[in-house]
């Protein structure tokens, strides 16, 4: 199974809207505010900013969603070396 990893702070209104829509076709992993724990196993994100070294360990990556206008805080670089698509 696919696993989405949600790098941002979401009411529990928000959650419930994307596992009303994605809940059993995918894993949906939240952001515990730690760190990017999970995102290596992951093959989506939905993140406003993405490290260098995350990109590195996130082996499965496969598409960056940015919920915002711009990409500035993305390692755009990293992605695309990749082949992640954003």
């Amino acid at each position: 199974m696919e696993r989405l990893f949600v790098y941002l702070r979401l009411a529990e209104w928000e959650k419930r809207i994307i596992e009303d829509v994605l809940g059993g076709k995918i894993e949906i992993l939240y952001w515990s505010g730690a760190d990017f724990s999970g995102l290596e196993d992951s093959s989506i994100a939905i993140a406003v900013t993405l490290p260098r070294e995350a990109i590195e360990k996130a082996g499965k990556l496969k598409f960056v969603q940015v919920p915002a206008a711009g990409a500035d805080n993305l390692d755009l670089q990293a992605l695309f070396d990749r082949n992640v698509m954003v």
